[in-house]
């Protein structure tokens, strides 16, 4: 019997899916879970670093960086464009500076749907950033990167891994 969306076992097995080693760089789920904090408890158990992107409204470049950087509490010299995103996201010893070394990182977008119509083409630049840097990551031995969002129908997100 499959688990309902929400319930414990749900979010286990998502958290599960997000820290495996071949999970994707990027990963869909239904919304209900991505709210969930024990989703992020899940993951801090198997000593993965996750933040929720989307405290607050994310739906252009701007508040897409913004948001990045407060949920990620990336260091003050944060540029605040898409090659300093990808150079903080490559290299995690502005993470490990704060005395909380990670065996993954796993930024969660619940409301990746705004973004994905009012900004499409930011969306896909940031799916696209997410994956060259994650496979980066894993080439370098690395720490894995993932990035789960909201399943969005017709968007360019990848299927999620049942």
């Amino acid at each position: 019997m499959k688990p309902s969306t929400g319930s414990p076992q749900a979010i286990a097995a998502l958290a599960r899916r997000v820290a495996t080693e071949e999970a994707a760089a990027v990963l869909s789920a239904p919304r209900a879970l991505l709210e969930q904090s024990a989703l992020r408890a899940g993951l801090t158990r198997r000593g993965w670093f996750s933040a929720r992107v989307d405290r607050a409204p994310v739906f252009d470049k701007a508040t897409v960086l913004h948001a990045f950087y407060q949920a990620g509490c990336f260091p003050a010299y944060f540029g605040f464009n898409w090659d300093a995103l990808a150079d903080l996201l490559s290299d995690l010893s502005w993470l490990e500076a704060q005395e909380r070394p990670a065996a993954g990182i796993a930024f969660i977008l619940a409301h990746s749907q705004v973004l994905a119509q009012r900004a499409p083409e930011v969306y896909t630049t940031l799916l696209a950033l997410v994956t060259e840097v994650a496979a980066a990551r894993r080439a370098a031995g690395r720490p894995p990167l993932v990035l789960v969002l909201e399943q969005v129908a017709g968007a360019e997100t990848p299927p999620s891994e049942e």
